[in-house]
């Protein structure tokens, strides 16, 4: 949904408005140069604000489920796949989604 200029106001006043569906808690944290914490249920969009888009894709709105769509299955903790230059690593998960991820851009950084 479009964001209405009231929401702006309201949450450069309040801090961040969760909407229904979004996730409560941290969504994205940096750890360092080119390396972050980000919630499985980060949207593809969230992320391309902060970062080089990952692409658009019909079938993936978040992180998690673009991750589970590269592995094709829902991967265990420790499991890492690379797309588009960045390593996703599977720090929580449940048997229906990814919940934690650790993102490192490839190369070691920067």
């Amino acid at each position: 949904p479009a964001r209405r200029p009231s929401e702006d106001i309201l949450e450069a006043v309040v801090g961040p408005i969760r909407g229904e569906g979004e996730p409560e808690g941290f969504v994205m944290e940096q750890l360092g140069p080119g390396r972050w914490r980000a919630s499985g249920a980060m949207r593809l969009d969230d992320f391309a604000r902060e970062h080089r888009p990952l692409g658009s894709d019909d079938d993936v709105d978040t992180l998690g489920g673009l991750v589970v769509k590269l592995c094709e299955v829902v991967p265990e903790v420790g499991e890492s796949v690379t797309y588009r230059g960045l390593r996703f690593t599977v720090k929580a998960a449940d048997e229906r989604r990814v919940r934690e991820l650790a993102i490192q851009r490839e190369g070691g950084g920067v």
